[in-house]
């Protein structure tokens, strides 16, 4: 945080703003890492996406993830009866696709799965 705003400072200074209209008017970035602590934060990125982000096993939970958000969504899509109530009404008033999106994108992890489980678990309580 210092080296942002000690950079910062000397960048006012150095591009002589003074006001407000000065800064919307600048054509470029006032505020700014320093060159040094930039090279550090884009090796840390380049780290985390080769060894972190993209690792197999994360990239693996991230596929599971979207089949079975895709899972929720075309089986309410397909069945919109299927949503509460409140939900059934928003579809009315936004539309299908919208109102089911909203409706799975306001889940939780947890809830996702419990009705995920009531959905398409044969023998799990409704």
């Amino acid at each position: 945080m210092r080296d942002l705003v000690a950079f910062t400072r000397g960048r006012i200074d150095a591009l002589g703003l003074k006001t407000l209209e000065d800064v919307r008017a600048c054509r470029e970035p006032v505020v700014q890492l320093s060159p040094a602590l930039r090279h550090h934060k884009t090796e840390l990125q380049r780290f985390l996406f080769q060894r972190v982000y993209r690792h197999h096993r994360i990239m693996r939970q991230m596929e599971k993830a979207t089949r079975f958000l895709q899972a929720l969504f075309r089986e309410f899509t397909a069945h919109p009866h299927l949503l509460p109530d409140e939900y059934q009404e928003w579809v009315r008033l936004a539309g299908l696709e919208r109102g089911v999106c909203d409706y799975v994108a306001g889940m939780t992890d947890r809830y996702a799965q419990l009705e995920f489980k009531k959905l398409f678990e044969p023998f799990e309580p409704m």
